[in-house]
Parts: structure tokens; C-alpha cells; sequence
């Protein structure tokens, strides 16, 4: 589980696990001169977080997402997505919407620069989010990639900036 440091404000710091999702995409059109690939992905929220420090819900949620995606060029990348969030809750469940546009910039060889805006509705609340997001990647070998992300949110309802960092491993089957 991913571990959740959270402060400033007036409160006092806490700690503690993230809630865990697991995911699929799947890729229905290559892209081709003419035409962007086209993917479409489905993930479930496994709550694991603790709801009484308000790192999770406590409740499962589904996502299915549509992607649209297109090489600009030999070094730079542009994605859309769409995404529908059907939240769990006490009374049942809710559903959202969001959209969003990425651009990504070989900077390097490994290294990558990603500009990001995303947002829409929000489940069970009638405030949107909306946020811009800065990052880059690091791929230190084709199996092993390291990001860092910074991200304001420029709506209400939500903490104004979060820093992340992260790493993922990847393995095919068989080897």
C-alpha cells in the first residue's frame, strides 16, 4: 500500500495507507497517419485507506476510461481521456465525469516532461475540480521508470498542492 503524509493548514500531520486500484487498458486501434490510437481501460478502487483520516472513502469505486492518443513529431505526445467514476457511498452510488489533456516532451533519452490538465464533476458533490499538473519521468531501464509530479488544483474542495514521486516495475509474463 502506498503511504499517505499529509499537513499544513491548521490541522495537525497524519499518516497512513492509501487506498489500492487495479486496472486494464486495452488498446482497439494502432495509430496510423491518419488516425490516433484509441484505448479503452476499466479499474476498481480497493478501499484500504482509513475514511476517519480522510485518506479514503471506505467504499469501492469503478472507473472506465476512453483514450485518444497521437504522436506530435519524433519527441513530443499528446493524450485526451476520458473518464467515468461510479463512487461508492452510503447511499448508494454516484458518477462522475472528467476529462483531460496531456502533453509529454522527450527531453532526453530517458528523461520525459509531462504538462497535464485535467478535471470535471466531482461524485456526490456539485463542485468541479480542475488542476494543472508538472512532471517528468525518468526511465533508468526499459523495466524500471521513476516520476515526480507537482500538482495545483485551481478549484475548491480539494488540498491546493501535492507533490508526488513514485517508481513502476514492469515484467512480462515468462521472463
Amino acid at each position: 500500500p502506498g503511504h499517505i503524509a499529509q499537513g499544513g493548514g491548521n490541522s495537525l500531520p497524519l499518516s497512513g495507507i492509501s487506498d489500492q486500484s487495479i486496472s486494464a487498458l486495452y488498446r482497439f486501434q494502432e495509430q496510423r497517419p491518419r488516425m490516433p490510437a484509441l484505448a479503452f481501460g476499466y479499474g476498481v478502487k480497493i478501499p484500504s485507506a482509513n475514511p476517519r483520516k480522510g485518506f479514503g472513502t471506505g467504499f469501492t469505486d469503478h472507473q472506465m476510461v476512453f483514450v485518444v492518443s497521437r504522436d506530435l513529431g519524433r519527441s513530443a505526445h499528446v493524450d485526451f481521456n476520458a473518464v467515468r467514476t461510479s463512487a461508492g457511498g452510503q447511499r448508494g452510488r454516484n458518477a462522475a465525469a472528467q476529462f483531460g489533456v496531456a502533453l509529454s516532451f522527450s527531453a532526453t533519452k530517458t528523461v520525459v516532461l509531462v504538462l497535464d490538465s485535467f478535471g470535471g464533476s466531482q461524485p456526490g458533490i456539485s463542485d468541479s475540480f480542475g488542476a494543472e499538473l508538472v512532471g517528468a519521468t525518468w526511465n533508468l531501464r526499459p523495466w524500471l521508470v521513476f516520476d515526480a509530479a507537482y500538482t495545483r488544483v485551481y478549484t475548491a474542495g480539494s488540498p491546493r498542492e501535492q507533490f508526488t514521486v513514485g517508481f513502476t516495475h514492469a515484467m512480462r509474463p515468462g521472463f
